[in-house]
C-alpha cells in the first residue's frame, strides 16, 4: 500500500500545481533599474534640459516603467556607464486585482514573506527575439499590499561591455512567472516593459552647474545614439561630430535647437541655456558639443577657441558682394562704405541707410538657413588638435601659425570670410573684401578668462 499513497501524494501535488497555475495570472505592473551593486559610480542620474536641471532618475533606483491607475504607462529613461553590470526589479499584480504597484517600495527589494511563485525576465531585440540577455529565476516575494508581489533587483546575466557606446530606444524585457523555479518548467508572460536605456563609453565628467554642464537627458542621448557601438574616443567623436554636421541638432523630445533664430534678443549662451530657450549663440553651441563629449567621459584642456579678425572691428561671412565700383570710403584698404540705421538688425535682416557691399547669401547654420552673418568674434573647438564649428556644422581642419606667429585658421578664412570690416561709431563701416591682397586674416585669440580654454 505505500507505493499507493506515494503515487497519490504526488498526483495531488501537481494537480494543485495545475489548478494554480490555471487560475492564476500576473500582470505587470512596475519595472525599477537600479544602481549596480558592482560598480555604484557607474549610475548616472539624469537630468531635465533646462536651467533647473530637476533629475529624472532616482538617485539609487529609477521606476523606467509603470502602470498607472487608470492603465496609462509612464516611462523614463535610465543611463549606466560601460563595464557595470545592471540590476533590475519588477512589481507583479495577481488575478487583476485592484493591487498598486504605482508606487515603489523603498531599499533594496521588497521585505514581504517568500510566496509560492517566481519571476524571470527575457530582454527582447526591437522584433521581439531574445536578444541572450535575461534576469535569472527569482522568488517573488509578497508586497504589504495584497495580491502585489515582487521580484527584487538581481544583476543581468552580462556586464555592459566595457568602453562601448550603447543606444537602445527601448530596452524590452518580456516578463514571465511561474510555479516553479525550474527554468525548463512551465511560464507564463505576464507583460513586456520597455524604456529608453543609455550606456555611456566611460564615466562622465562630474557636472558644474556653475557653467551650465549637468549631466542632461539630450546630452546622453545624442552621444549615445549617434556614437551607438563606438568603441573608441575617435569614433564616438566622429559619430556625434557627424549629428551636429548636419545642421538638424535637437533635443530629445525633438523641439529644433537653433543658432540665431531671432537676430536680436536674449540668446543662449550656456548649454543649459541653450537647451531651455532652444535658440543661442555661438560661445552656447561650443559647450554644448564639448559637453555631449563630457557626458562621455572624454575631456582636454585647449579646446575652447575664440576666433576674430586680426586688425578689422568686425569680419563678414558667407556671401556679401560690393557694388561694383571702386567704393567711397576714402579708405584705399578698405574702400568701400556702408552706413547703418541705428538698429542695424530687425526682423532678421540688415537695415542700411547706404550701403555699397549687401549680404547675398547666408551661410546655413543649425535649424536656421538665415542668421546673421557680422560678427565681432565667433566661437569654435578644438578636439584632439582638429577645429570644429558647431554653429555651422563645418570643420576648419587644424589652425597654423604664421610668419608672425600668430596663430590663424586659414580655412575659415580663405572658405567663408567674405569681407572685413572697420566700425566708426555710430553708424559708420569701411569695408575691404576679401579677395586675398588686401585681406585680413582670422586668428585665434586668448580669452580674458585664461580658463575658458579649459571649458
Amino acid at each position: 500500500m505505500l507505493p499507493k499513497r506515494r503515487i497519490v501524494f504526488c498526483i495531488g501535488i501537481l494537480t494543485a500545481a495545475v489548478a494554480v497555475a490555471q487560475n492564476t495570472t500576473f500582470e505587470l505592473g512596475r519595472v525599477d533599474f537600479w544602481r549596480p551593486a558592482d560598480l555604484s559610480n557607474n549610475w548616472i542620474i539624469i537630468k531635465e534640459d533646462g536651467i533647473a536641471g530637476t533629475p529624472i532618475s532616482g538617485d539609487i533606483k529609477t521606476s523606467a516603467w509603470k502602470r498607472l491607475v487608470g492603465g496609462a504607462v509612464e516611462n523614463k529613461p535610465v543611463a549606466y556607464v560601460s563595464g557595470c553590470t545592471p540590476r533590475i526589479g519588477t512589481c507583479l499584480i495577481k488575478n487583476g486585482s485592484a493591487g498598486d504597484c504605482s508606487n515603489p517600495t523603498p531599499g533594496e527589494g521588497p521585505a514581504g514573506e517568500p510566496a509560492s511563485y517566481f519571476a524571470r525576465g527575457i530582454v527582447l531585440d526591437p522584433t521581439d527575439q531574445p536578444t541572450g540577455l535575461f534576469l535569472p529565476v527569482a522568488p517573488l516575494q509578497r508586497a504589504a499590499a495584497d495580491n502585489v508581489f515582487e521580484y527584487p533587483a538581481t544583476a543581468i546575466s552580462e556586464i555592459l561591455p566595457h568602453g562601448k557606446v550603447q543606444y537602445f530606444e527601448n530596452f524590452r524585457i518580456r516578463w514571465e512567472w511561474s510555479v516553479t523555479s525550474d527554468p525548463n518548467g512551465t511560464w507564463s508572460a505576464c507583460g513586456i516593459s520597455e524604456n529608453p536605456l543609455y550606456v555611456t563609453r566611460s564615466l562622465p565628467k562630474p557636472e558644474n552647474p556653475g557653467v551650465g554642464y549637468r549631466h542632461f537627458h539630450t546630452l546622453l542621448h545624442i552621444g549615445c545614439k549617434y556614437a551607438d557601438g563606438a568603441t573608441s574616443d575617435e569614433a564616438m567623436i566622429q559619430g556625434v561630430w557627424a549629428y551636429f554636421e548636419g545642421r538638424a541638432v535637437a533635443r530629445v523630445d525633438g523641439a529644433p535647437l537653433k543658432y540665431y533664430g531671432n537676430w536680436t534678443g536674449i540668446l543662449a549662451d550656456r548649454t543649459d541655456e541653450l537647451l531651455e530657450k532652444k535658440d543661442g549663440r555661438c560661445q552656447s553651441w561650443a559647450k554644448m558639443l564639448l559637453d555631449v563629449l563630457k557626458v562621455q567621459g572624454f575631456v582636454e584642456s585647449n579646446n575652447y577657441k575664440i576666433v576674430k579678425a586680426n586688425t578689422s572691428s568686425e569680419f563678414f561671412i558667407k556671401t556679401w558682394v560690393d557694388y561694383g565700383g571702386s567704393g567711397t570710403s576714402g579708405n584705399n584698404v578698405y574702400p568701400f562704405r556702408n552706413v547703418r540705421m541705428s538698429t542695424l538688425h530687425e526682423n532678421n535682416s540688415y537695415k542700411w541707410q547706404y550701403s555699397e557691399v549687401d549680404y547675398s547669401t547666408p551661410s546655413l547654420a543649425q535649424n536656421n538657413n538665415n542668421p546673421p552673418a557680422d560678427f565681432g568674434f565667433h566661437v569654435i573647438v578644438n578636439i584632439k588638435g582638429k577645429l570644429y564649428d558647431p554653429s555651422y556644422g563645418l570643420k576648419y581642419g587644424v589652425s597654423i601659425k604664421n610668419s608672425d606667429n600668430i596663430e590663424v585658421v586659414s580655412m575659415l578664412d580663405e572658405n567663408y570670410v567674405s569681407a572685413y570690416a572697420l566700425i566708426y561709431p555710430p553708424v559708420e563701416y569701411e569695408i575691404q573684401m576679401n579677395n586675398f591682397v588686401l585681406s585680413d586674416y582670422i586668428k585665434i585669440i586668448e580669452p580674458v578668462n585664461p580658463s575658458q580654454n579649459n571649458y
